[in-house]
């Protein structure tokens, strides 16, 4: 008896062909597109900008506030007073619009050549001259005649003072923002110059810069 022949399996049948899954169309793209890329980097670029305007804004606001206690304090220890030339009658050594800073002395202390500020004539109005000649003194009381550097005469009044306002610091042309900042119009400017202070300060969140 013979032995039967092992029989062959259909290889079309019982193998099937696993096949490889296909690439994505989308294998090839890396990272970030180009345009988001660019766009990232116009963000940082104005984050960076933003920052650095408040730092320089912060930077500002500081010296001013400094420079404002400092002249605080100056007027309380030392007596500092601030006004604005409005005529023309100490040209050019004190021009229009300009902020002179001005200190208390005692008459006794004055002499020819300072600039003192005081209450002149009948109308009391303030004038800053120069002492050109000094009468004399009777105790505290010293008498003086005045004459702005502009004009061609002395004063028609002489002044019989104890103290005066002495001329100490001039800030040419500053005197004419402080009047400005009186009217309306400086008024509401300077309202919206803190509006968009505190705009940028407080009310735009801060962002930091991406390393």
């Amino acid at each position: 008896m013979m032995d039967e022949a092992p029989r062959s399996s259909d290889s079309s049948g019982s193998h099937s062909i696993q096949r490889q899954p296909e690439e994505s169309d989308d294998s090839h793209v890396c990272g970030d597109r180009p345009a988001e890329v660019t766009e990232r980097r116009h963000r940082h670029l104005i984050v960076r900008a933003y920052l650095r305007f408040r730092s320089v804004l912060l930077t500002v606001m500081a010296c001013i506030g400094l420079c404002s206690m400092l002249v605080f304090i100056a007027s309380g220890l030392f007596g500092l007073k601030v006004m604005v030339v409005k005529s023309g009658s100490m040209e050019p050594t004190i021009g229009v619009g300009s902020m002179i800073v001005s200190m208390p002395r005692k008459a006794v202390e004055l002499k020819v050549g300072d600039v003192i500020t005081v209450s002149y004539g009948e109308t009391k109005r303030l004038v800053t001259h120069r002492i050109v000649q000094s009468e004399g003194c009777a105790g505290e009381k010293c008498t003086f005649v005045l004459r702005g550097d502009a004009n061609a005469a002395e004063d028609p009044y002489k002044v019989n003072i104890d103290d005066a306002t002495w001329h100490w610091l001039t800030i040419p042309r500053l005197g004419w923002a402080v009047l400005w900042v009186r009217t309306w119009p400086g008024l509401a400017t300077m309202a919206g110059i803190l509006t968009v202070t505190f705009i940028v300060l407080f009310a735009v969140p801060g962002q930091r810069e991406s390393s």
